[in-house]
């Protein structure tokens, strides 16, 4: 009975390494830096993409506390601040971080993921760590910017012809530079109204660069430690 428990126990020890190599092989295959930590907020697990993105060793980070860590890396102080600084675990909405790694610097999105479980005979989920994947949109956000910078250069091209248009109407209906018969009249009122048109979409296209520039200029922006 006893060599049967001990085969047994040997047989689910040997289940619970194979299912966690195979774990920590999906986790390192992972093309987004994912960082487990604990309940205390203890690093139990980062891939290979979370230490290049962080810049440290395995070794330097598992198994410490991230508050720790946290006192000499700003990347690690940002991304558990939530954790830290909010009582209530609901999901913020959160600026795209700026991080520099690697001799340059790319844009991602965090996502915090709050693990709980309710245990045998309980109704209320007890809380046993937090997953936090940063997901690199550095290619979208790189695209974004040129989209809103051709926009910007596009419009401030047509800023000079439309004032040039408008100035050249009001020269040509004051009756001082010539009359103009009635056909004149009307067709200098028609460009005048298209003029009128082509600035209100000027002014229109500059709001959306500048809520555009603004919305760039609120990301936040963080660094490995040196």
């Amino acid at each position: 009975m006893a060599e049967k428990l001990s085969e047994y126990n040997s047989s689910n020890l040997a289940k619970l390494i194979i299912e966690k190599k195979r774990i920590e092989a999906l986790i390192n295959n992972m093309h987004d830096p994912v960082i487990g930590l604990d309940e205390q907020l203890k690093v139990i697990f980062a891939n290979e993409e979370a230490l290049k993105v962080i810049g440290v060793n395995s070794e330097d980070i598992i198994g410490h506390s991230a508050q720790e860590l946290s006192v000499k890396n700003d990347l690690i102080r940002n991304l558990i601040r939530d954790l830290v600084e909010t009582e209530s675990r609901n999901p913020i909405k959160q600026q795209p971080i700026k991080i520099f790694a690697n001799n340059k610097e790319g844009y991602f999105e965090k996502e915090t993921i709050h693990i709980s479980i309710t245990p045998t005979g309980e109704k209320t989920p007890l809380l046993i760590g937090h997953v936090i994947v940063l997901r690199n949109i550095t290619e979208h956000k790189e695209l974004d910017f040129a989209k809103t910078n051709l926009i910007a250069t596009v419009s401030h091209e047509f800023k000079t012809p439309i004032s040039s248009i408008k100035m050249s109407v009001h020269l040509l209906g004051n009756e001082q530079t010539g009359f103009l018969n009635t056909e004149q009249k009307q067709l200098l009122h028609s460009i005048d109204e298209d003029a009128g048109r082509l600035t209100k979409n000027y002014r229109g296209v500059t709001e959306y660069v500048t809520s555009r520039k603004w919305k760039h200029s609120t990301i936040h922006s963080a660094c490995r430690s040196r």
